[in-house]
């Protein structure tokens, strides 16, 4: 069903407002405006509940309600900080997503206590710190990212292939660490060599298969394949 023109003027007004009033306040957290200790949650959701907002459970389309990492009452703020441009951070809590960074920040509430494996992850760069939540704390965490590292594995299909990357040269079948990023793959084979661009992704497999490799290159000779 649609709504007059009025009425849906007013629902984008009051949405706008509510996201004004959201960002306001989590700015004061940020910045201690409700202290530091244990006491700054419960004062920072009673401010919320003045503002209007009523906490719930998590929303249908985020984190599932599991009872791992969340069914407590612990807070944790996680800033993220050195992200590529244009890119935000997975967050995992024991290998767990349980959100992405809005502009290198990302609030959890609801959590329980226990110790964690905390991970900042993009496609290139990649953080990790181990910590422990304590029932009703809160913690705040500053995390830098540095590039992440993945796998390369080349798999030909002919024979006598070589394989240059960087200052390495290795025969064919090879598996090799490399940093996340753009590389270049330089082919070698009975004194022809053909240079390959191949994306590597942080904790991340790609494998590259090499058809054929002869003079002229016919289409389809090589393909990568992101193995996990």
């Amino acid at each position: 069903m649609l709504l007059p023109e009025s009425q849906a003027q007013a629902h984008a007004q009051r949405l706008a407002q509510a996201q004004r009033l959201w960002q306001e306040a989590l700015a004061r957290f940020q910045n201690g405006h409700f202290g530091s200790d244990e006491s700054a949650l419960h004062a920072f959701r009673t401010h919320l509940e003045q503002l209007g907002f009523r906490p719930g459970p998590p929303s249908p389309s985020g984190p599932a309600p599991t009872t791992l990492p969340f069914g407590g009452s612990a807070f944790l703020g996680i800033q993220v900080h050195n992200l590529p441009p244009g890119q935000e951070a997975l967050i995992t809590l024991n290998h767990q997503p349980v959100g992405t960074t809005h502009e290198g920040y990302l609030p959890l509430r609801g959590l329980r206590p226990g110790r964690f494996r905390l991970q900042a992850i993009t496609p290139t760069h990649t953080a990790a710190q181990d910590i422990e939540i304590r029932e009703g704390t809160v913690l705040r965490v500053e995390l830098t990212l540095q590039p992440g590292q993945g796998r390369l594995r080349v798999l030909p299909l002919v024979s006598g292939l070589t394989v240059q990357i960087g200052k390495q040269t290795l025969p064919a079948p090879c598996e090799v660490e490399l940093e996340a990023g753009m590389h270049t793959v330089v082919l070698q084979r009975e004194g022809w060599t053909l240079p390959y661009p191949v994306t590597v992704r942080s904790e991340e497999v790609v494998e590259l298969e090499v058809a054929r490799m002869d003079k002229p290159a016919p289409p389809g000779w090589a393909r990568a394949i992101r193995a996990g």
